[in-house]
């Protein structure tokens, strides 16, 4: 596992933290890349592709919001702090370590079982009905809430009391009390 991290909210330390929350038994992680402006993406991805490969890519990731994926074909989380809806680098930060989880829990799926993960992933209506993406949500606000303490610690966050929910339309809240 690799971890590729251009951010000064996330660092790789940060990253290496949230990992060693999760239980031993998700062995071997997938590389994770984590962006916290959009050139770091057409940066990385240069070499490789065409203007025009860059460009869609990009706005693909810009205009759909996305916040985080899992390429299962080459076994890589990408993380977009960028694409996230705060100016609070301490709200980023935990929004960060929520698209992590989820991300891990869909690696453990496609690992568990690919061609249950392939069905449900394919073809199960919109996106935030999957089975596969109200899973990843509930490993997440799971994993957040059992680790509160050592996350608040480590992010310097013990002066704030949070909570962290998917709403009825499986969307991520943060609750600051």
């Amino acid at each position: 596992m690799t971890i590729y991290s251009d951010s000064s909210i996330l660092t790789d330390g940060d990253m290496k933290f949230l990992l060693n929350l999760l239980p031993n038994n998700l062995e071997p992680l997938p590389d994770i890349y984590l962006f916290e402006d959009c050139q770091s993406v057409v940066s990385l991805i240069g070499a490789h592709a065409s203007l025009f490969e860059r460009y869609s890519l990009l706005k693909s990731i810009i205009q759909n919001c996305v916040f985080s994926t899992f390429n299962f074909k080459h076994n890589i989380i990408f993380l977009y702090l960028f694409n996230l809806p705060y100016k609070d680098k301490h709200l980023v930060k935990l929004h960060g370590a929520y698209c992590l989880f989820h991300e891990i829990r869909h690696h453990q799926q496609f690992s568990l079982n690919k061609q249950q993960f392939h069905s449900y992933s394919l073809n199960s209506g919109p996106y935030s009905q999957q089975w596969v993406e109200k899973d990843a949500n509930q490993f997440a606000v799971r994993w957040m809430r059992k680790n509160q303490k050592s996350i608040n610690k480590k992010f310097h966050l013990s002066h704030s009391s949070w909570d962290i929910r998917v709403n009825e339309h499986n969307r991520l809240r943060i609750v600051a009390h």
